[in-house]
């Protein structure tokens, strides 16, 4: 079996055949988030079941990480930006004890959040 393989013509001219020369180049042009982190916040929700989803987190222009923790046997739909009140309007699915890594680029908006079933408290931890 044949595997296609990409080489940028950019980075295969500057360095000719050098499998790891070509690699070393593409992983420089990456850029990462090392911010450093000086405070965290936890704070508990209990998100209920209604019709409308319950802010989580408010929005916050320092936010550097946001750290969610699903703390019951029901699963939770969080939403960024607007209320989440169905598996219909949702950006995510807790499932039940389970955690939430908010991925980069970091999200700095409200965070909402609406219980499928039951009661139960999600866990949030705000990194500025």
């Amino acid at each position: 079996m044949v595997v296609p393989q990409y080489v940028n013509p950019d980075i295969s001219t500057e360095f000719g055949d050098d499998r790891l020369g070509i690699l070393l180049a593409a992983l420089s042009k990456i850029s990462f988030n090392t911010a450093n982190v000086s405070s965290a916040a936890t704070i508990r929700v209990s998100p209920v079941i209604t019709t409308v989803g319950q802010k989580i987190v408010s929005a916050n222009s320092s936010r550097k990480g946001l750290i969610l923790f699903n703390n019951s046997s029901n699963s939770v739909y969080v939403a960024l930006g607007s209320a989440a009140n169905s598996a219909n309007n949702m950006t995510f699915i807790m499932a039940t004890f389970s955690h939430l890594i908010l991925p980069m680029p970091i999200y700095l908006g409200d965070v909402f959040g609406i219980r499928n079933a039951g009661t139960g408290t999600v866990l949030s931890t705000e990194l500025t």
